[in-house]
């Protein structure tokens, strides 16, 4: 299996200095507003593809998503916020830095940034009653000089790529990158109220191989899935389907945010399988009273496929709950608490055992 054992991150977003050591198979990050809990889960997935600059494009601009709208923030605000704040120095260079302990091997991520302008072809369509014609010029435009290094102790090589980024970057999802340190996948807050009645997502999914293994998984929730399907009432227009023993077809959109949840992470867990999961905000969408029978179910599947969970919460009645689903693996569990100092961000660390004993010894709040 191969685990993250340790991160170490410099410069990126709030976070000006961070040091997580002895990462464990469930690791979960606590801590206020604003003290880097989402900033940590960024880098990581941003080092586990640390040449690819679709990948720092889309981590930028993950907060900046709602639901069935467009990404608003322009590409080059949305990158550029990702580092250090230097004030009035335009010209001076940015720099995050993440090093992460993959298996035992030290691997290094550096990702540089300065701002200039270049020249970019812009093309117009004139229109008049007679013709539309297509005009192309040439303008000066905002540009960022990004530079992107990687290394590692295992193949004594380094690996570094240099771009242009401007707000004409276009997405290329599929692209095959040089360096792919591990499978993963990142699950936010709002993921579960577009993903779940994506009838491209689940498609996708189907077409993996992975339907079956998702309604088994599906199932240990709401035992009352039969299976699912991408169906089109209107001739038209594909919508997923759940068929369920009571509903019947009903389409994935009418059941609860719960459900919708449900099936994104188990989605998730098998996209990431031997690799790591990223939840933020984990008790979204989740019922206080079903959060012991969701965190038990959600570390089965991390343990069944091999997954490291990295996850975050605000809340006393998560953390509750994910104690009671690992009671009796507490060594697999670690929790980290972030606060944010002046000049790096403090992680106070409980093991499993030790958290238990807080909680539920001493009864006290470990947020």
């Amino acid at each position: 299996m191969s685990f993250i054992n340790e991160v170490n991150i410099r410069g990126f977003r709030g976070i000006k200095q961070l040091n997580l050591p002895h990462l464990s198979q469930i690791n979960l990050f606590v801590g206020q507003n604003n003290s880097g809990k989402t900033s940590l889960l960024e880098a990581l997935e941003l080092s586990c593809r640390p040449l690819d600059i679709t990948q720092l494009v889309i981590t930028s601009k993950s907060r900046d998503r709602v639901w069935n709208g467009p990404i608003r923030m322009p590409t080059i605000e949305s990158v550029i916020w990702m580092f250090p704040h230097i004030s009035n120095e335009k010209d001076e260079a940015r720099e995050i830095f993440i090093e992460s302990q993959v298996n035992e091997v030290k691997r290094t991520y550096k990702v540089s940034c300065t701002e200039q302008q270049v020249l970019q072809s812009i093309s117009r369509v004139t229109r008049s009653k007679a013709t539309n014609i297509d005009e192309v010029s040439e303008e000066e435009v905002r540009a960022l000089s990004i530079k992107m290094e990687y290394n590692d102790e295992e193949s004594k090589r380094e690996y570094s790529e240099e771009f242009i980024l401007t707000d004409q970057f276009r997405f290329v999802r599929d692209k095959n990158i040089e360096i792919k340190i591990l499978k993963h996948r990142m699950v936010t807050p709002i993921d579960h109220r577009v993903q779940p009645i994506s009838a491209r997502h689940l498609t996708r999914s189907i077409m993996s191989g992975e339907k079956n293994d998702i309604i088994e998984l599906l199932q240990k929730f709401d035992k009352n899935i039969e299976g699912i399907e991408v169906l089109s009432p209107d001739g038209r227009s594909p919508v997923p389907f759940f068929k369920h023993k009571l509903m019947g077809y009903a389409p994935v959109s009418v059941f609860g945010d719960g459900v919708r949840r449900v099936l994104t992470i188990a989605t998730a867990v098998l996209q990431c399988k031997d690799g790591i999961l990223l939840i933020d905000e984990i008790e979204t969408a989740v019922h206080t009273k079903l959060f012991e029978k969701f965190f038990d179910w959600l570390v089965s599947l991390c343990e069944e496929y091999n997954v490291q969970l990295f996850a975050t919460t605000h809340s006393l009645e998560t953390i509750d709950a994910i104690l009671s689903a690992e009671k009796n693996n507490l060594e697999k569990l670690i929790a980290y608490r972030l606060e944010t100092n002046d000049d790096y961000t403090d992680a106070k660390k409980f093991v499993g055992q030790d958290l238990y004993d807080i909680r539920y010894e001493l009864g006290q709040d470990v947020r």
